[in-house]
């Protein structure tokens, strides 16, 4: 398995909340669940919500789908339902995705104004 070694450009355990967070996913997918709210992801992973949701959006946006049941954003609730996109997604491949996001990231934040 391959491991992205963290960098500053990471809160503590990011890596390892991604890998919970992937592995809750692809245990209920494979218990019949195809979809879960970031409030179940959350109570399956001991996460807090906020941190379950941030990283989902900000580094998991490559490998998962991220739905709101539009019939109750109709009365001002907002559900998200997230799933894999893949559920036999290996985590090395999951590696590679947020590392190569890490780098265009990065990328960005090395730019001069100069250069533009």
């Amino acid at each position: 398995m391959a491991w992205i070694k963290p960098t500053k450009s990471y809160y503590k355990g990011t890596i390892s909340n991604i890998i919970k967070i992937t592995k809750c996913l692809k245990d209920e997918y494979k218990n019949g669940k195809s979809f879960l709210t970031f409030s179940q992801i959350s109570k399956r992973t001991g996460l807090h919500k906020g941190t379950v949701t941030r990283i989902v959006k900000l580094y998991m946006s490559g490998f998962v789908n991220i739905e709101k049941v539009k019939e109750l954003e109709e009365i001002g609730l907002t559900i998200n339902l997230v799933s894999l996109k893949d559920n036999n997604i290996s985590y090395d491949k999951i590696a590679k995705m947020i590392e190569t996001k890490k780098l265009v990231r990065g990328s960005f934040d090395n730019d001069n104004e100069e250069d533009i």
